[in-house]
């Protein structure tokens, strides 16, 4: 089912404004884990990268590290599940390593999800582009941005930020599996999506506490 929202704005997905949200995310821990494993997989966890990627179960970790709690355990298809203690189904959960069960989680797909994270925005690529600056300003490390493909509505790949800078252009740098990489621009990310034809794909905005 695709999004039926704007191509010319973002949409504000549903998202608590309470400012406690997931106060206790640990951003600092979250950007640590990620650039320390951004090019490498931890032994701890399995590596899903030839199983149909490792992008979800990287930011997952990240999160993990960040001071998110697993819940729902043994439950993994529920929304509201979000675990891991093993490498398989049910010792984890869909949402754990899948980038749209990781959206049905933290924020939600079509208005269906737990909506876990503070805030999530869903723009078009051409849009998000359009609006660098809000979505610079949403960003912090350890927040989360998602992919997803026009055509089919499935959400594909799962990034996360560790850096930003004002000077000399707005910037938001990621780190992703699949393939492993830290350093890149989201900027660039989007720029180089939209010169090959995907402008009206969308992109997942997903801030797990409000500000720092």
């Amino acid at each position: 089912m695709l999004l039926v929202i704007p191509t010319f704005e973002a949409f504000a997905g549903n998202f608590t404004n309470e400012s406690t949200r997931n106060s206790w995310y640990n951003r600092t821990n979250a950007r640590q884990y990620a650039l320390n494993w951004a090019w490498s997989a931890n032994p701890n966890y399995v590596d899903y990268t030839n199983y149909g990627g490792d992008c979800t179960n990287f930011v997952s970790q990240v999160l993990r590290a960040g001071g998110m709690g697993d819940i729902g355990y043994p439950t993994p298809g529920n929304y509201s599940s979000w675990y891991y203690r093993g490498g398989n189904v049910p010792d984890r959960s869909y949402s754990w390593t899948s980038a749209h069960w990781f959206r049905y989680h933290w924020a939600n797909v079509n208005g269906s999800g737990y909506n876990r994270a503070y805030q999530y925005k869903v723009y078009t690529v051409n849009s998000a582009l359009s609006n660098w600056r809000t979505v610079w300003e949403d960003l912090w490390p350890g927040d989360i941005v998602q992919h997803i493909n026009y055509s089919n509505g499935q959400t594909y790949h799962s990034q996360v930020i560790t850096d930003y800078s004002s000077s000399p252009t707005l910037t938001l740098n990621y780190a992703q599996h699949t393939s492993n990489y830290s350093g890149g621009d989201i900027w660039e990310y989007l720029k180089h999506l939209q010169n090959i034809g995907y402008g009206t794909d969308y992109f997942v905005t997903t801030q797990i506490k409000l500000g720092s």
